[in-house]
Parts: structure tokens; C-alpha cells; sequence
């Protein structure tokens, strides 16, 4: 409930992860942090900071939220650099 954006920037993010996971010379962060964004923890649930579902080329990785009267997804792959954000 402490996080206030726009969609823009939400999707930003999202392809940050997706460039620096892929190792893109101009990512904003390095492609170390962006793996372990996208590994499984111990709980075969989340990553740091994002759930995960699936593995290898088929991961998707996501975070929403929810507080009174918003809701909110940003949901993307890993491999095919798709996404979607919305917020509500």
C-alpha cells in the first residue's frame, strides 16, 4: 500500500528486468541482480521482490497489489519479453 506509480513507469520496471536479465548493454541493473530476481527462493514461489511461475524459456514473473479502491498487475516473461501492466 505504500507504492504509488503510473502504468508507464510499472512497465518500465518490467522491461528493465526483462533487458537486464537478457544481459542488454544499457540495462539499469546488472543482469546478476535481474537472475536473482527471477530464481525461485526456497518457497518455489518468489524470486526477489516478484512471484514466479513456470521455468526456463516458459518463466513468468509478476507483482500486484491490492488496497482500498486500487488494484494493480505487472506481469511478464522472462524469455519473450512480453508484459502487461495494468492498474485500476
Amino acid at each position: 500500500a505504500g507504492l504509488w506509480t503510473t502504468a508507464g513507469d510499472l512497465a518500465r520496471f518490467l522491461i528493465a528486468i526483462q533487458q537486464s536479465a537478457s544481459g542488454a548493454t544499457n540495462a539499469p541493473f546488472s543482469r546478476d541482480l535481474a537472475w536473482k530476481m527471477l530464481t525461485y527462493d526456497r518457497n518455489d514461489v518468489t524470486g526477489l521482490g516478484l512471484f514466479l511461475r513456470g521455468n526456463g524459456a516458459r518463466l513468468e514473473f509478476r507483482h500486484d497489489g491490492r488496497d482500498e479502491g486500487f488494484d494493480a498487475l505487472m506481469l511478464g516473461t522472462r524469455s519473450s519479453e512480453q508484459g502487461v501492466v495494468i492498474l485500476m
